[in-house]
C-alpha cells in the first residue's frame, strides 16, 4: 500500500464529501464546495488528503491555527476522517505525524483535538498515539435566523 500524503485539490471534492459523510456529517458536493474554497484560502487553515495510489483519497485531515489571548499557541485538528475500509491500516497515524510536523514547523509545542464522547475507537487511537485527555467540556449553541 502506497499512500501519499498531500495538500487537497479540487478533484478530490467528491471523496472528501463522501468521507465526510462517513463522518457523521451528511453533506453534498453543492454544500461542501464554499466551504473548501473559503478555508483554502484562509492561511490559518489547511486540509490535506491521504491519496492512496489504486483508491485514490482514502483520508482527509483540518488542521487549523488556535491563537488566542488565553494561551500559547497550537495547531488543531478540527477533523479526521479515514475511510472505513481503510481503518486500522496506518494512515490516521500518517496524518496524526504531518500534523505534528506542521506544528513544530511553525515552532508550536502543543496539537489538540476534540471528539464526541462517544467516539470511543477514536480516544483510543488518539491515546494509542500519545495524547492525553485534557478536560471534558460542554458545547452550547444557539441557532440564529
Amino acid at each position: 500500500m502506497q499512500i501519499k500524503i498531500r495538500n487537497f485539490e479540487i478533484e478530490d471534492l467528491c471523496e472528501i464529501a463522501r468521507l465526510t459523510s462517513q463522518l457523521g456529517y451528511p453533506t453534498s458536493i453543492g454544500k461542501i464546495l464554499p466551504r473548501l474554497q473559503r478555508l483554502h484560502n484562509n492561511s490559518d487553515h489547511r486540509i490535506l488528503v491521504a491519496d492512496d495510489e489504486k483508491l485514490g483519497v482514502v483520508a482527509w485531515m483540518h488542521l487549523r491555527t488556535d491563537l488566542t489571548l488565553a494561551s500559547d499557541p497550537k495547531i488543531e485538528v478540527v477533523g479526521l476522517v479515514v475511510d472505513e475500509r481503510k481503518r486500522g491500516q496506518g494512515i490516521g497515524r500518517l496524518l496524526m505525524r504531518e500534523a505534528e510536523k506542521f506544528a513544530r514547523d511553525m515552532e508550536y509545542k502543543i496539537v489538540r483535538l476534540r471528539t464526541n464522547v462517544a467516539r470511543d475507537d477514536a480516544h483510543k487511537f488518539y491515546e494509542r498515539l500519545g495524547y492525553n485527555l485534557r478536560k471534558t467540556s460542554h458545547m452550547f449553541v444557539r441557532e440564529l435566523e
